[in-house]
């Protein structure tokens, strides 16, 4: 899955982007664009459980 994540600016953004996701799914694999505000996320977890949780933790994703 791709989400744009607005709030993603720096690399403690990935950070805690990519510990959120691998706390849902601790064999997802996370890659992040500071720049454009995206990650690619490969996952066995469900889109709404990752979009929640990134919510949850302050960083609201929309997927494109």
């Amino acid at each position: 899955m791709q989400l744009k994540i607005e709030k993603m600016a720096c690399g403690g953004c990935v950070k805690t982007v990519t510990a959120t996701v691998t706390a849902v799914d601790p064999a997802a694999r996370v890659e992040a664009d500071t720049a454009a505000r995206t990650v690619k996320i490969e996952t066995t977890a469900s889109a709404p459980a990752i979009e929640r949780a990134l919510a949850d933790a302050g960083y609201p994703a929309q997927p494109f």
